[in-house]
């Protein structure tokens, strides 16, 4: 624990290990799309609104 928080404050950031750990996990927003999808055909539901949405005219609040 001591090392890592070492490595964070020399580097002002993420050690190495952590951000490829980051990078390698992120998906596209292509993918999130996707997977929302499957979930709905899944599940038979679909995404709930948010105000977000409503906010920025995507659907009713």
């Amino acid at each position: 624990t001591r090392q890592v928080l070492a490595d964070v404050a020399t580097t002002r950031g993420p050690p190495a290990a952590v951000g490829k750990a980051d990078e390698l996990a992120r998906i596209s927003t292509t993918e999130k799309a996707a997977l929302r999808r499957k979930f709905e055909e899944r599940f038979d539901s679909d995404q709930q609104a948010t105000y977000d949405d409503h906010r920025w005219g995507k659907a009713q609040y």
